[in-house]
């Protein structure tokens, strides 16, 4: 195993009103991965949703652990993507003083089974990257017309789950997985790890997609991220 590499950033507006710690730890050894890149990713992500404020840890691992996890936690004795915990989600106008103290029953998935309902898995993100490829097709699907409208106008702030919020959770993201699909999603593993990492970030962020009404609100915020950063 390659030493794990961890790329702690933070950043903020020029009033000082944004805090971003992102916290990335490459686990694996299976593909190489551009760590600054994707921190730079995920930190234009909170931009575009107007987080106010977030602290995210984001571990990269091969097929084999984020199945042990998915076992661990979720009880899917498979691999997936992506898994992400919400461990805190204040929203704006809430006092944050204590942003950093999570309580222990929410943190500690591996002795509380309650934490299952506070993590997000996928098996397959195929239509997040169908989406991407009919995005720059002749004839895009009304999901990337819904993010198109996102990208070219100012967002509605209602359709952002965190906006002014502060956030706080983890992201576990199979490189592994990454590697097998770009190349039916037609881009590089970087992108498709990307769009992993994008995606737990915005279960974090409070969308799901257990609802078609849901999935369609979801899919075209994740559309939205990656056309403007250049992958869509």
């Amino acid at each position: 195993m390659s030493p794990v590499a961890s790329f702690p950033e933070s950043a903020s507006d020029q009033n000082g009103r944004m805090s971003y710690e992102i916290d990335i730890s490459n686990r694996q050894q299976v593909v190489p991965v551009d760590l600054e890149a994707l921190r730079a990713a995920v930190q234009s992500a909170l931009e575009i949703e107007q987080v106010r404020s977030a602290v995210l840890s984001i571990s990269l691992v091969d097929n084999a652990t984020i199945h042990t996890m998915n076992r661990d936690h979720l009880q899917h004795d498979y691999p997936t993507d992506v898994i992400s915990f919400q461990l805190d989600f204040r929203s704006d106008g809430d006092d944050d003083s204590d942003f950093d103290d999570t309580d222990d029953e929410n943190a500690d998935c591996d002795e509380n089974a309650d934490c299952d309902e506070n993590a997000d898995c996928d098996e397959d993100n195929s239509e997040d990257d169908e989406e991407c490829d009919e995005s720059n097709s002749e004839s895009p699907s009304d999901e990337s017309s819904v993010a198109d409208e996102h990208t070219n106008d100012a967002p509605d702030c209602q359709q952002l789950r965190a906006a002014g919020a502060a956030i706080e959770g983890e992201i576990i993201a199979s490189v592994e997985m990454a590697a097998q699909m770009a190349g039916d999603a037609g881009w590089d593993v970087q992108s498709e790890l990307t769009l992993y990492v994008i995606h737990g970030m915005l279960h974090i962020c409070g969308y799901d997609d257990l609802t078609d009404d849901e999935r369609v609100l979801m899919r075209s915020r994740e559309a939205a991220i990656l056309t403007a950063l250049g992958q869509c």
